[in-house]
């Protein structure tokens, strides 16, 4: 999804997804530098592990697809604000999000 925060798997390159395609692949901005990389495949590519604070997208679980405030981390467990609503969650389950 649009700007979520990812790793290039077989380089360390962190990055933010600017446009996803139909043949699974997207377009994305390099944090370092803001060089565009297109056509990415998103099998090449892992979500980035958020920190207290940050705008998460959930992307596992019964809330898949819903976004965001990570508030807590406890053990492998978010605390996730979801329109008001606390959730608890596996890290697993969230990617790190551009500020909105």
């Amino acid at each position: 999804r649009r700007g979520v925060y990812v790793r290039l798997m077989d380089e360390g390159v962190v990055a933010v997804v600017r446009e996803v395609h139909r043949d699974r692949t997207c377009d994305l901005e390099v944090e370092a530098d803001q060089s565009v990389r297109p056509s990415v495949a998103v099998r090449s590519l892992e979500p980035v592990r958020p920190q207290k604070g940050d705008r998460v997208l959930i992307v596992g679980g019964d809330h898949a697809g819903a976004d965001g405030t990570l508030i807590g981390i406890d053990q492998q467990d978010g605390i996730v604000n979801v329109n008001n609503d606390i959730k608890i969650m596996e890290m697993s389950w969230l990617a790190k999000m551009r500020p909105a």
